[in-house]
């Protein structure tokens, strides 16, 4: 989830390519049943993968204004795949 929200909008291979290890399409499912996540469209590449980002209620959840607050927690998470 955090990565969701420190790259987001995110494909699941480049989750999986930074975690270097595979994120199962359930993990996906359960954040998106929950209302931390949602499909933002399609990457434009080969196989066009789903885009995910976080909502508001992610925020709500967390107790944030914005995904900036996460900042200092995300430093070392953005940057190139």
């Amino acid at each position: 989830l955090l990565l969701i929200a420190a790259r987001q909008p995110v494909t699941r291979p480049e989750i999986e390519s930074f975690r270097d290890a595979s994120l199962p399409q359930k993990t996906l499912t359960l954040l998106q049943e929950k209302g931390l996540i949602r499909s933002v469209g399609r990457k434009p590449v080969p196989g066009q993968p789903q885009l995910w980002a976080t909502t508001e209620t992610f925020l709500v959840t967390y107790g944030l204004r914005s995904v900036a607050e996460l900042d200092p927690l995300l430093e070392g998470l953005k940057g190139p795949l």
